[in-house]
């Protein structure tokens, strides 16, 4: 709703201006931005705006983005089984390739800030080939757009990092 909007909108101000009186290196940190449930739709929405910042080219903003949640998810996550194993058409390549697009046009094109997907990733499901080629697909779409991705890894339902083997 509107006022979810207005309610992030003072969040981020507030944080700008408390960071940047904090002194020091804080005058001209760079500032990362969350979107209402750090949503990447939500973000796509022109309620969403940037705070004022007394320096210029210091903020970014930061959005989950697992797409397509039907592949990506689980029955833990996504809160049903109707999920699906396989992913790789020509249209799967063309939703995700757009869903990045609109995220570059958004914030990069739009608002004129970096943008970073803090999150992304698939659940443990697939096998390691099946995880690694939607992956490297996602990673060279976003690095096409300028859109830099942290892999979440949540040791659980996302998980690619082994922390009893303590292996990938």
């Amino acid at each position: 709703p509107e006022e979810a909007y207005d309610v992030m909108k003072d969040i981020h101000q507030t944080f700008v201006d408390t960071v940047r009186a904090g002194g020091g290196y804080n005058e001209t940190r760079n500032l990362m931005l969350n979107p209402y449930a750090a949503g990447y739709d939500y973000a796509m929405n022109k309620n969403f705006t940037l705070p004022t910042d007394t320096v210029e080219d210091h903020l970014l903003a930061q959005v989950h983005c697992y797409v397509p949640q039907d592949f990506t998810f689980n029955e833990t996550n996504l809160g049903s089984t109707n999920f699906r194993y396989e992913w790789g058409t020509e249209e799967d390549k063309k939703q995700l390739d757009d869903t990045l697009k609109g995220i570059k046009t958004r914030f990069i094109d739009e608002l004129g800030i970096p943008v970073v997907i803090g999150e992304f990733g698939i659940a443990k499901r697939l096998s390691e080939g099946e995880a690694a080629e939607y992956m490297g697909f996602y990673a060279k779409t976003a690095d096409k757009y300028g859109i830099g991705l942290i892999l979440f890894d949540d040791g659980v339902d996302i998980s690619v990092f082994d922390r009893g083997l303590l292996i990938w």
